[in-house]
């Protein structure tokens, strides 16, 4: 089975309810040429290519790509972490219910990823274990900050203890640093601003002691990992020579990879081969960013491209997030190989 666990998805109820005018979702449905957009009054502005939100145009996609599953997500720009609280639940609210109608539906094609109002602790609490309890999600999407706030905010522990009693699967997404001056040329928003979003999250997860307080929590981490994978030495070393990575009673960095797991969305065989044994076979899964222009096209051809072992590519192509999200091997079983 092959298995994409990093797509996006915009609910069609979402979509419908900002076409009509005076939507109160702070976002509205406009046409650039002949393709429709989605604006936000906070300033994300976006294609909404019919992957997003349409069924069958996602399925097509699926099919020419190979791939017979996918973990489904909220596109980022819903997190709506800048709006009131209430606002990004009744966001959240009605992504999940779609996400869940979406996986029962096709239960052999989609399972989904709950999506959260993480500026108020206590309602993503609440609506986490809704999207355990009642809408059976084994994993979230969480932005990698909170309008700027990193996970190693004594704030945030109580719902990742939450999250690791639950055995929930926490994936941080990049979230929206384009503010910063030096990231306005050259759509350097996203090139370099996106993978130093996440090196940061995983740091403070860190350092922040959130893994060493949470020793059964999985996270996983975007676009291999942003930065991170490729300057654990130099986090290493400087948890060696100073003392401020260590003020919170943690280990060395390395000491964590055993709870990290990473998508292979990096674009170069030599890249996700040193992922690979750097984190573990047992820890990298196919992802491709769906359906995004940033997304992986030909994800199956590239993975399986990449020269890795029989073995270590049957984990990478599908095993490793079949086992993590809960999907039994019978399921895909006659898909691609």
């Amino acid at each position: 089975m092959n298995f994409d666990m990093h797509t996006h998805f915009i609910a069609p109820e979402f979509v419908e309810a900002i076409r009509k005018p005076g939507s109160p979702w702070q976002a509205k449905l406009i046409k650039k040429g002949d393709e429709p957009w989605i604006e936000h009054d906070q300033g994300y502005s976006y294609p909404l290519t019919p992957g997003f939100h349409n069924t069958a145009a996602r399925l097509a996609d699926m099919a020419g790509k190979k791939l017979d599953m996918a973990a489904v997500s909220v596109s980022p720009t819903l997190f709506y972490y800048w709006a009131s609280p209430k606002l990004a639940l009744d966001v959240a609210t009605i992504t999940n219910d779609a996400l869940f109608a979406l996986s029962k539906q096709h239960p052999e094609k989609f399972v989904g990823m709950g999506t959260l109002p993480m500026q108020s602790v206590e309602l993503a609490t609440k609506e986490l274990r809704r999207c355990v309890r009642d809408l059976g999600f084994k994993s979230i999407q969480i932005g990698s900050n909170v309008q700027g706030v990193q996970f190693d905010d004594p704030g945030f522990l109580p719902f990742f203890k939450e999250c690791e009693a639950l055995g929930v699967f926490v994936f941080f997404h990049p979230y929206y640093v384009g503010t910063k001056e030096m990231f306005t040329k050259y759509y350097l928003t996203n090139l370099y601003g996106n993978p130093l979003d996440t090196a940061m999250c995983v740091a403070s997860l860190i350092f922040g002691g959130v893994l060493e307080k949470c020793p059964k929590l999985k996270v996983g981490f975007t676009h291999g990992g942003g930065f991170f994978p490729y300057q654990i030495g130099r986090l290493k070393h400087g948890y060696e020579v100073r003392n401020e990575p260590k003020v919170n009673g943690v280990h060395s960095p390395e000491k964590y990879l055993h709870q990290l797991y990473f998508d292979t969305i990096v674009f170069m065989d030599k890249q996700l081969r040193f992922l690979v044994e750097m984190a573990g076979a047992d820890h990298v899964m196919l992802g491709t960013d769906y359906a995004f222009d940033m997304a992986e096209f030909s994800p199956v051809d590239f993975v399986s491209g990449a020269g890795l072992p029989p073995a270590q590519l049957k984990a990478v192509l599908g095993d490793n997030a079949r086992e993590l999200f809960g999907v039994g091997s019978a399921v895909g079983a006659a898909g691609h190989s």
